[in-house]
């Protein structure tokens, strides 16, 4: 299901490894990263820090803000089929496969039974791909006469695609007697995603799962900001300081 973990840089080489491409505004507050997984005395660390303000660069590109809820909404509504206790994540810094990375807003399923019927597992599937197809329509949108495989590259769920194969051992593991080709499921489900987003119905459902996705994380990285005013000014993740 939804990955929370989806580093795209690692820092580990310290803080001359990498620098951000742009510049975070000073006008404007960084948001809040969490970093409740890394001990408080490496807080400081040139590495932490480091991936910390590169995500914070991130997050404050204009539209960035609008494209992560969009994305992780969509993920959590089909998260939220098959396991009712799924959870959002908000931006984080953390330790991850031995390295310091930035890690972007996600979708915790901690715990799932990976045990499936066919109806289930493609359920599973898609949500897999929910964040990625819910984000180029939102980018699509924004720009209907945009290139769609510029588009397709600047989705961020390549990860979700790298972890489909394991996910689908854990699956026929856990669920003796289930047969399907991942090639198949995985187109099966794209199409009947896509069914899905089509229909009014689902689509609004869809929608205000990416509301609650917008109100956490607004919630999660400007805790100070009264519950009455917006984060997203023009599009990005702004808050006038």
């Amino acid at each position: 299901m939804a990955n929370a973990d989806n580093p795209k840089q690692d820092f580990s080489a310290g803080p001359d490894a990498l620098r951000p491409q742009h510049v975070s505004l000073n006008s404007v507050q960084p948001p809040k990263i969490d970093k409740s997984r890394i001990e408080k005395e490496l807080w400081e660390n040139d590495r932490v820090v480091l991936a910390e303000r590169w995500l914070q660069d991130e997050i404050m590109k204009p539209g960035y803000f609008d494209k992560m809820c969009a994305h992780e909404g969509a993920h959590l509504y089909y998260a939220r089929q098959i396991y009712p206790d799924a959870k959002i994540l908000p931006p984080s810094v953390a330790f991850f496969s031995g390295a310091v990375r930035p890690i972007e807003a996600g979708v915790d399923t901690n715990g799932i039974d990976k045990c499936c019927d066919r109806n289930r597992l493609l359920t599973f599937v898609k949500g897999l791909q929910a964040g990625g197809v819910a984000e180029a329509l939102h980018l699509i949108k924004l720009n209907p006469e945009g290139n769609l495989l510029e588009i397709i590259r600047e989705i961020g769920d390549g990860d979700d695609r790298e972890n489909y194969p394991k996910h689908c051992d854990d699956i026929r593991k856990a669920s003796p007697g289930l047969e399907f080709d991942n090639d198949e499921v995985w187109k099966e489900a794209l199409t009947a995603l896509i069914v899905d987003i089509s229909t009014p119905d689902v689509k609004a459902r869809i929608d205000a799962a990416r509301e609650e996705v917008r109100i956490f994380l607004q919630a999660a990285m400007y805790p100070d900001m009264p519950s009455n005013v917006s984060a997203n000014d023009d599009s990005s993740t702004h808050s006038r300081s």
